[in-house]
């Protein structure tokens, strides 16, 4: 059990120079020691003295919060600029309560722009390079076609969902893990930007058909490097927010081999053996068909 801030007899609120310091039922822990900073009326953490004035209030400070009243779109690419750029402010919302629902529907959305580029690149083969396409369709159908963007939806849904399963650890509260998990949600953030290297990829398409094949591989050299970088930085991410769950604590070995692990098997599944098994079926159909 965490310790909590005793309130004084009969106190609602108190006033500290001119900013009322509305007091809150909901459990706000300080961000260095994890102390419960519910009803407190000083600013200042009890345990560690921290100045905890920025922290107290239990209203998330994440603008995905209140996009009711700021704007959706607004609120989503502000929200995608702070965990992207701003992932130590990211991060201390875990002092306060955090929305699971809002982050399950951030996420959604942030996999849906992380997907759509894949079809309408897809198009872009169909439509630059029939021949190519006709090579696609000639080795496994239109249905194989529409299995492989199924793995690729798959595997965007597998790295960034594994996350909120994982991050769990014995020495951390529940209320604790459960806010790390949510946030984890939020860290899909940069996957937004996939479309920035799936333009890159149309254009090595585009470029393909030039008698210089120099700016294809540099174009598709480009779109995998963004590729990469998104990866990283939500690697980033969620190290960063398992590092804030488990700062009273200690190592986060454990948790991280664990997420290695369930991300790697996640995406071998998603990119290759669920292909795999549909190919194997595509190929015994024809089969017994002939």
């Amino acid at each position: 059990m965490e310790p909590t801030a005793q309130l004084a007899p009969g106190v609602e609120q108190s006033t500290v120079g001119d900013n009322t310091n509305v007091l809150t039922e909901e459990d706000v822990y300080c961000p260095a020691c994890g102390y419960n900073l519910r009803a407190l009326v000083s600013d200042r953490c009890p345990e560690c003295a921290l100045d905890v004035a920025f922290i107290k209030s239990a209203e998330s400070l994440l603008p995905w919060v209140h996009r009711a009243r700021v704007g959706r779109l607004r609120a989503y690419l502000v929200t995608v600029w702070m965990v992207v750029f701003r992932t130590q402010r990211f991060c201390l919302e875990m002092s306060r309560p955090v929305g699971e629902r809002d982050a399950r529907a951030f996420r959604r959305i942030t996999v849906l722009l992380a997907f759509l580029p894949f079809p309408l690149l897809t198009l872009a083969l169909a439509m630059l390079r029939p021949d190519g396409f006709d090579a696609v369709l000639h080795f496994g159908g239109p249905g194989y076609l529409a299995v492989m963007h199924a793995a690729v939806l798959a595997a965007i849904l597998s790295v960034t969902g594994v996350p909120y399963y994982v991050i769990r650890h014995k020495e951390v509260d529940l209320a604790r893990q459960l806010r790390a998990a949510a946030l984890s949600l939020y860290c899909c953030a940069p996957l937004s930007i996939m479309g920035a290297a799936v333009v890159f990829a149309v254009g090595g398409v585009a470029a393909s058909r030039l008698a210089n094949r120099d700016w294809d591989l540099a174009l598709y050299s480009v779109a995998l490097g963004i590729f990469v970088v998104l990866m990283v930085i939500v690697l980033f991410d969620v190290q960063r927010v398992i590092w804030w769950m488990l700062r009273e604590t200690g190592s986060a070995l454990a948790v991280n081999v664990k997420l290695c692990l369930f991300w790697c098997l996640s995406v071998f599944l998603s990119l290759v053996a669920f292909p795999a098994a549909a190919a194997y079926g595509v190929i015994l159909y024809y089969s017994l068909r002939a």
